[in-house]
């Protein structure tokens, strides 16, 4: 797999590297770190490409880079350093596709060279852009398990699918023996009708389709022979119940699906990753899904449906 860490000169970076690094056995002898560090540029350093100012730009970034480089070179990781000029979420997506890369790591808030810049909203515009998966740590240090509890967040929509998918596909990467809890979370019935009947009628019918939400991400799971948990939740903000549940429980990781937005939707992510990533105090996994290949997907199952016998 090939992976994409931006970095700046913030503690958030300290958390990602120590991160990687101490996980290395988890990533594999062929995986590959694409070190970024992006400075954003001064209209005269578009004007003047050659100066003092851009040549300063450059030192500032290979400082950061180095270092970064170093440690994950000494944990026995194959990584290199990128430097990029430009908008900073812009170009960190442009890296990635041009790259191929399989999962960004970064930090939810760091501080950039330019006072102003906070990291934590190039995080948000990144992932409203890109539809690459991506790994967000927050500004602390994340404790190192091999039996860790994993949250995935399962509503049944084809974005959970897909990030269940991912897990699956990846298992070896969060821990030896790593415990899988599906989250489903139900808003708060409110009473259908006055018919006691019908409304318990509905209500059999939505535990049932439940259940065969947890079915279904159970057998894309089944092949790590990982412990698998459920867990059914109510709450009227997904987002929060969540989070709370996470921190009650302690999980290690809350990894959920999602669609990518595009760059006129970057304040819009989808309410429950929204809220997710701004009260998770964990690590959060989000796997981007384009809206375009969910098309053909849906295009597929009803094809497939219409020439079944």
């Amino acid at each position: 797999m090939k992976y994409l860490i931006p970095i700046d000169n913030s503690s958030y970076t300290k958390v990602v590297l120590d991160f990687v690094a101490n996980r290395s056995a988890n990533f594999g002898a062929n995986s590959e770190f694409l070190v970024v560090n992006v400075q954003p540029i001064s209209l005269l350093s578009y004007i003047f490409k050659q100066t003092e100012a851009q040549k300063a730009l450059e030192e500032e970034a290979m400082e950061i880079l180095k270092p970064a480089v170093k440690e994950l070179q000494d944990a026995g990781l194959n990584a290199k350093p990128i430097y990029e000029t430009g908008g900073i979420a812009e170009t960190i997506n442009a890296i990635a596709d041009k790259n191929n890369v399989d999962l960004i790591i970064m930090g939810s808030k760091g501080t950039s060279s330019i006072e102003g810049i906070i990291f934590g909203s190039v995080t948000n515009k990144l992932l409203a852009i890109t539809y690459k998966p991506m790994l967000i740590l927050h500004d602390k240090p994340v404790k190192l398990n091999d039996e860790p509890s994993i949250g995935l967040a399962d509503d049944g929509s084809i974005y959970a699918e897909h990030a269940v998918e991912f897990v699956g596909k990846h298992s070896s990467l969060f821990g030896k023996s790593p415990k899988y809890i599906l989250i489903n979370v139900e808003e708060k019935p409110a009473p259908l009708s006055r018919d006691y009947a019908l409304e318990r009628k509905a209500r059999k019918e939505r535990k049932v389709e439940i259940g065969e939400v947890f079915e279904h991400a159970e057998d894309l799971l089944k092949g790590t022979g990982a412990e698998i948990e459920r867990v059914k939740l109510t709450s009227d903000d997904p987002g929060k119940a969540i989070a709370h549940y996470a921190k009650k429980e302690d999980l290690d990781l809350i990894v959920i699906g999602t669609r990518g937005q595009g760059e006129f939707r970057a304040s819009v992510l989808g309410s429950t990753a929204t809220r997710l990533t701004a009260l998770s105090e964990i690590p959060l996994l989000i796997v981007q899904t384009d809206e375009d290949k969910v098309k053909d997907e849906e295009e597929q199952k009803e094809e497939k449906g219409d020439f079944e016998p």
